[in-house]
C-alpha cells in the first residue's frame, strides 16, 4: 500500500478530545451489515447507471464505463467489519480530497486493512494501530494535495491571496466608510464677506453700479455689433450706430459720471438683488441655504461684469464718433470713463475681475492709439497730456492680476471639505465629499476620501505652488521662466494621481500663469500709448518727428518704457516719414519691422478683438502675435 498509516505514537497532535469522540462515533454509528461474498455484485453486475455515474470523466472519454469512483460498491465487495468499513469511510470524509482522489484513497485503506485481517490481526488491534481518523485524514489528505499539479497549488494560493486582499480591502473600506460619514465640516469663516469688504464698504451716494443700472436699463438692447468692435467711421450702419448714440447721450453721461465714482458697489452673492432682477431675468438664482455645501465661493454670481463690459464698448463706439465730430473732449471722457470702469471692475479680488478689466484697458488704449492716429488734432496738448498722466498712474501704475480670490476660493473649499482639528488639520467628510463631486450618496466615496490629501497637507500644496506662481509672475515678462513653470503645472494637471490626491490645485495653477501673462502685454499697449501721445506733442511742439526715443526724455517722457519680451527700450522706427512704435515679440528677434512674423507693431494701433490685444484694423497691422 503507498498511503502512510499512521500510528498513536505519531499523532503528537491530537487531543483526547479526538479520541474520544472518535470512540464514541464507532460505539454509535451503525455500520453496513454483513453481505455474504457471494451477494456481493461485482462491477460487471453492477448497475450500468451506477457505473456510469461513479465513472471519472477521464475514463468516460476512453469508452469505458469503470465506475472506480463507487466506494460504497468497494467497501461492500471488501467484505470489511463493520468497525473497519466505518473507519474507512470516516476517514474518506474528513480527507477533503477530489472524487477520484478519495477513491483511490479508499481503495488503498481497503487493502492495507484487507492484508492485516488476512494475517489474522484482530479488528482491535488494526484500529489501534491506525491510530485517531482525525489526524490519519489530515495527513492523507495533505499528502494527496502535494502531489497535484503546480499549476492547481499556484491557482489556490492566488486565490487565497487574493481572498485575504480582499478581506483588507473590505476592513480599509469599512474604516474609511466611518471615517467619512463621522466628521463634520467646520465653517468658521464667511469668505463672500470678506470678499465683498471694499464693495460694501463704498457709501451708497457714491456707488457707481447704481447709476450703470439706470443706464443700462435705459438703453434697452443695444444693436449688435455695437459690443464688439465692428462699428466705426465708414462702417456698414455707422449712420444707425450715430443716431442710437445721439439718442442716448444723456445715458452715456450717465455712464460717464459713474465712471469716475471712487468705486463700484456692487456686492456679489449667491442670488441677484431684486433691483438688479430686471437686468439679468434669465439668470439662475441659487438657494443660499444650498450654498453652505456649495463649491465655495466660486458660485458667487457675477453677470455684472458682462454688463460693465457692454459699456466700456459703448463709450469706444461714442469716443469714435465723437472724435469724427471734432468733439476732442467727450472723446477725452469717454476713454477715460472706460478706464474708470475698468478699475473698479478689480474691486471684488475675483481672477475674473482682474481679466475682465485688463481687456477693458485694452480697448480703451486701442480706442485711443486709433484716435491719435488718424484724428490727432481734434485733441488739445492738456487734454493728451492729463491722458497721459491718466495712463501711468492706472491701477496703481502696474496691471497684475489679482490671486486674492483664487486663494480664497480654496480655503473656502477646504473648509467646506474637512474636518477642523483645531491645529490646521482635518479629515474628509461625506458632506463636503458629495457636494464637491455633485454625485450625493456614492459607494466610492471612501475611496476617493482615501485618495483625497488631508487638510494640512492639501493647503500645504496648494501654498507651495501659489508662492512658486506668485514669485514667477512678480517677474518682468523678459525674465520669466514661465515655459518651464507651465510644463511643470501641466504635468501635476495630466496626472490622475495628482489630481485625485489635490483636485483643483493644478487647474488653478495654471489659470493663475495664463492670467499672469495678459497684464504684461495690456502695459505694453498702454506704454506704446503713452509714447505715442510723447510723439505727437514733439511733433506740434518741433514740427517733425524725432529720429530716436531719447529725444521725447526727459521733456515728454520720464524714461522709454522696457520692451516686455526683452527689456529693452521699445523700438522706433520712422517708415516713409510715419513713426512706428514695436516689440520685438515673443520671438525677441529684432526684425526692423522687415520680418513680419516676429515683430509686433503697438503703434499705429488697432480695434483689438475682447481678448486678443493688438489684432488686425483698418489702419495698420501687428505682424507678429503679441
Amino acid at each position: 500500500m503507498t498511503t502512510e498509516t499512521p500510528t498513536p505514537s505519531d499523532d503528537h497532535e491530537d487531543t483526547v478530545e479526538d479520541t474520544v469522540e472518535d470512540t464514541v462515533e464507532d460505539a454509535v454509528e451503525p455500520g453496513p451489515a454483513e453481505i455474504p461474498a457471494a451477494a456481493v455484485p461485482t462491477p460487471a453486475r453492477a448497475g450500468f447507471w451506477r457505473r456510469l455515474v461513479n465513472t471519472p470523466l477521464r475514463d468516460l472519454v476512453r469508452g469505458r464505463v469503470s465506475g472506480r469512483l463507487d466506494v460504497s460498491f468497494f467497501l461492500r465487495e471488501a467484505q470489511l467489519p463493520a468497525a473497519l468499513s466505518r473507519l474507512v469511510r470516516k476517514v474518506i470524509d474528513r480527507t477533503r480530497l477530489w472524487r477520484i482522489e478519495k477513491a483511490d484513497v479508499g481503495r488503498e485503506l481497503i487493502t492495507h486493512f484487507r492484508d492485516g485481517l488476512d494475517r489474522d490481526e484482530s479488528v482491535e488491534t488494526l484500529v489501534a494501530a491506525f491510530g485517531p481518523t482525525r489526524r490519519a485524514a489530515r495527513l492523507i489528505g495533505r499528502a494527496r494535495r502535494r502531489g497535484r499539479p503546480a499549476l492547481w497549488r499556484a491557482s489556490v494560493r492566488t486565490v487565497k491571496a487574493a481572498g485575504l486582499v480582499g478581506v483588507v480591502l473590505v476592513g480599509i473600506y469599512v474604516v474609511a466608510t466611518i471615517r467619512l460619514v463621522t466628521g463634520e465640516p467646520v465653517i468658521n469663516r464667511d469668505y463672500l464677506k470678506e470678499i465683498n469688504v471694499a464693495a460694501a464698504a463704498v457709501p451708497e451716494h457714491s456707488r457707481a453700479w447704481d447709476r450703470y443700472r439706470e443706464a443700462l436699463l435705459t438703453l434697452g438692447e443695444i444693436p449688435p455689433g455695437m459690443t464688439n468692435g465692428e462699428l466705426y467711421p465708414g462702417a456698414e450702419r455707422w449712420s444707425e450706430t450715430v443716431q442710437y448714440l445721439e439718442g442716448h447721450a444723456e445715458t452715456l453721461a450717465m455712464v460717464r459720471q459713474g465712471a469716475s465714482y471712487p468705486g463700484l458697489g456692487y456686492v456679489v452673492g449667491y442670488g441677484i438683488d431684486g433691483a438688479d432682477r430686471a437686468l439679468w431675468p434669465e439668470v439662475d438664482v441659487v438657494n443660499p441655504g444650498e450654498v453652505g455645501l456649495h463649491l465655495s465661493i466660486a458660485g458667487a454670481l457675477t453677470p455684472y461684469l458682462g454688463s460693465l463690459r457692454r459699456l466700456t464698448w459703448l463709450l469706444s463706439v461714442d469716443a469714435l464718433r465723437a472724435a469724427e465730430r471734432g468733439d476732442g473732449e467727450i472723446a477725452i471722457a469717454d476713454v477715460e470713463g472706460i478706464l474708470g470702469i475698468a478699475e473698479q471692475s478689480l474691486e471684488v479680488p475675483f481672477l475674473l475681475n482682474s481679466m475682465v478689466a485688463h481687456a477693458m484697458v485694452s480697448v480703451s488704449v486701442t480706442t485711443m492709439g486709433e484716435l491719435l492716429a488718424d484724428q490727432p488734432e481734434v485733441f488739445t496738448d492738456e487734454q493728451l497730456t492729463t491722458l497721459a498722466h491718466r495712463l501711468t498712474s492706472l491701477c496703481g501704475g502696474r496691471l497684475h492680476a489679482q490671486f486674492a480670490g483664487g486663494a480664497m476660493m480654496i480655503e473656502d473649499l477646504v473648509q467646506r471639505l474637512y474636518t477642523d482639528d483645531g491645529n490646521g488639520d482635518g479629515r474628509l467628510t461625506a458632506k463636503g465629499l458629495s457636494s464637491m463631486l455633485s454625485t450625493g450618496v456614492d459607494p466610492l466615496a471612501p475611496i476617493a476620501g482615501l485618495m483625497i490629501a488631508g487638510r494640512r497637507a492639501y493647503m500645504d500644496e496648494y501654498r507651495r505652488w501659489l508662492s512658486v506662481v506668485e514669485a514667477e509672475l512678480a517677474k518682468p515678462l523678459w525674465r520669466r521662466d514661465q515655459a518651464r513653470l507651465a510644463r511643470e503645472v501641466s504635468e501635476c494637471a495630466n496626472s490622475m494621481l495628482y489630481r485625485s490626491r489635490y483636485p483643483f490645485v493644478a487647474v488653478l495653477m495654471q489659470a493663475f500663469l495664463g492670467a499672469g501673462t495678459r497684464p504684461e502685454l495690456v502695459m505694453q499697449e498702454r506704454d506704446a500709448l503713452r509714447v505715442a501721445i510723447a510723439l505727437e506733442l514733439y511733433r506740434r511742439r518741433d514740427g517733425s518727428w524725432p529720429s530716436s526715443l531719447g529725444q521725447l526724455v526727459p521733456d515728454l517722457l520720464p524714461r522709454i518704457p522696457p520692451d516686455r519680451y526683452d527689456g529693452a527700450p521699445l523700438r522706433y522706427r520712422l517708415v516713409e516719414g510715419e513713426p512706428v512704435i514695436y516689440s520685438v515679440g515673443a520671438d525677441r528677434n529684432d526684425g526692423g519691422l522687415l520680418t513680419p512674423s516676429g515683430d509686433w507693431i503697438l503703434w499705429p494701433v488697432v480695434r483689438p478683438q475682447w481678448n486678443e490685444p493688438g489684432s488686425v484694423s483698418r489702419r495698420a497691422s501687428r505682424a507678429g502675435e503679441g
